[in-house]
């Protein structure tokens, strides 16, 4: 898997992308990326991942933010070992934070990463104010010839599994749910410190 610290200068190559947190790698995670590779080989792309160090959660909560469940440096191995091509950690910095949708459409997923084919949870949001939605890329993206899909989540036993819910198995001390969420044990620790992640793991 080849891993870029940042956003290259121009596309060398069309993509296929998804675009997340992260956090944890769990069976939600692995669900994407599984449908990701089929979407990629079936239009002979890379399968690529972009995700964002610290998270836009961390940088506009601060120490408010939730605990990390996966330090960078695992993030990179968990993913490497799912087959992923391509992964993207880019800096979130305040001209990240302030780019309007159009600007992250054209000038990161055009330009920048040469998306070609783009898989998203079904409520991802972006751009200034969390302004931009699915609805926004699939109707600017259609001009430029950018596909669109969505995956819902994943549910298990009837709870969707998310980094959200592991933290509060986690929390509880019930292992076993972490555990069934993560697909994996045994339950990693939570990294209370944010930037402990985000600078430590380079």
């Amino acid at each position: 898997m080849k891993v870029t610290f940042d956003l290259p200068t121009e596309a060398d190559s069309p993509i296929a992308l998804t675009i997340g947190k992260f956090d944890g790698v769990h069976l939600g995670h692995r669900a994407v990326i599984e449908r990701l590779q089929q979407y990629a080989s079936s239009r002979r792309l890379p399968a690529c991942v972009l995700t964002f160090d610290p998270h836009p959660v961390e940088y506009f909560l601060r120490e408010r933010a939730p605990a990390r469940l996966t330090a960078l440096p695992d993030k990179i191995r968990l993913l490497e070992s799912l087959g992923v091509d391509r992964l993207y950690v880019c800096p979130f910095t305040e001209v990240i934070a302030g780019m309007t949708p159009e600007a992250f459409i054209f000038d990161v997923l055009v330009e920048r990463l040469g998306v070609r084919s783009l898989l998203l949870g079904d409520d991802f949001h972006f751009g200034a104010g969390r302004s931009g939605d699915i609805g926004t890329l699939r109707r600017l993206g259609g001009i430029v010839g950018l596909e669109v899909d969505t995956l819902e989540g994943l549910t298990v036993e009837g709870v969707r599994v998310s980094s959200t819910a592991i933290r509060a198995a986690i929390a509880k001390g019930d292992d076993s749910c972490a555990r069934r969420f993560l697909g994996r044990g045994p339950c990693p620790p939570v990294y209370p410190d944010y930037l402990g992640g985000a600078r430590g793991s380079r």
